[in-house]
């Protein structure tokens, strides 16, 4: 006659691995909540755009988040990421002479970001000036094609064309 046999007990208690799975979402959701919290709120005003005239308001920018990034290039002045968002925010909030500033101390940093000429070309044609937009391109072209002999991406060619034509930019 076959005896009986227990069960082996499992490896990990259904209630162990329910309080674990339950630590790590709520941890999860927790990290969610405060994200959405501490992330920076834009607001919008209806100044019109430097140049052109957009439809679009213009965000009122965050003046404690632009001193964090110019608190880290205090720091670190060789820091291209932090000149780089900077920028980008300075642009947003229309500060296109400031915008240029900021692209340009990220390419002394690391000249070799096609994708920073590509948003100093943006800032110089929403600051009206469509020449030196131009000019930086022609910059990058050269820069580019001495050290690597390739052509530039067609995302920053197709910039050229909208520049050189005085069409609208898209954001």
């Amino acid at each position: 006659m076959a005896r009986y046999r227990e069960p082996d007990p499992p490896l990990v208690s259904p209630t162990l691995l329910s309080g674990f799975a339950g630590i790590f979402f709520g941890a999860l959701l927790g990290y969610v909540i405060a994200a959405q919290q501490l992330a920076p709120q834009r607001v919008w005003s209806a100044a019109p755009v430097a140049t052109q005239a957009a439809a679009a308001p213009v965000p009122i920018v965050d003046e404690r988040e632009l001193q964090v990034y110019r608190d880290i290039l205090a720091r670190d002045p060789k820091n291209a990421r932090a000149a780089i968002e900077l920028g980008n925010r300075l642009y947003d909030a229309g500060r296109y002479a400031e915008a240029i500033r900021a692209a340009e101390a990220a390419l002394d940093v690391d000249p070799l970001l096609e994708s920073v000429y590509r948003q100093l070309m943006r800032y110089h044609y929403r600051a009206g000036n469509k020449a030196q937009a131009l000019k930086v391109y022609r910059n990058c072209e050269k820069l580019i094609g001495e050290l690597f002999g390739d052509g530039l991406t067609p995302q920053t060619r197709h910039l050229f064309d909208i520049i050189s034509n005085d069409a609208e930019l898209d954001g």
